[in-house]
């Protein structure tokens, strides 16, 4: 079956109706950003995919209790942003310097890379709650503010308001730093 082309909403009443390559479609279309969302989220305090693996299976579990008029993305999220927190509680301490490390390509250039990165996540990890949140959703989650909003169960004034006020206060800091 052709799953190109299809919305959230039809490959998730696919899945229940018992095709199960239309939840790998699903899976396959959010995976990325949802790793690049729990890493950045976590601050590389917790393996990334495993969270999002065991998001994937609550979320294939729970797929018959989506509603669509929240929207999947916001369901997806919630789901996976539960779990990071449910990981985050359970894992032992680690320290913050095991954020994602790029290995590929120049090595100078990967260890600035790498530097970089730990700097932005240990800039995020210091924001308040819904500041981190609402910028991990957007920028590595690549959701809307209306879609962070619903994940988040705020109002989309809210998360605009937390992402200028998180993005101002991450730039003062990483400028800070250089």
């Amino acid at each position: 079956m052709l799953y190109n082309g299809r919305t959230d909403d039809e490959l998730i009443e696919a899945s229940r109706c018992g095709d199960e390559c239309a939840f790998g479609t699903l899976t396959d279309r959010y995976r990325p950003r949802m790793v690049s969302y729990v890493e950045m989220a976590a601050g590389g305090e917790i393996d990334a995919d495993s969270v999002v693996q065991e998001a994937l299976m609550r979320a294939y579990a729970a797929r018959y209790q989506y509603r669509p008029e929240g929207g999947f993305s916001a369901w997806l999220y919630a789901i996976v942003r539960n779990e990071m927190y449910r990981a985050l509680g359970r894992r032992r301490t680690m320290p913050l310097e095991t954020a994602p490390v790029e290995t590929s390509g120049d090595p100078e250039e990967a260890v600035l890379r790498s530097e970089r990165i730990r700097e932005l996540s240990a800039a995020l990890a210091r924001l308040p709650r819904l500041q981190r949140e609402a910028i991990s959703l957007t920028r590595y989650g690549e959701l809307t503010c209306e879609e962070a909003a619903r994940a988040l169960q705020t109002s989309n004034g809210a998360v605009r308001t937390a992402i200028y006020k998180g993005l101002k206060t991450l730039r003062k800091r990483l400028n800070e730093n250089d």
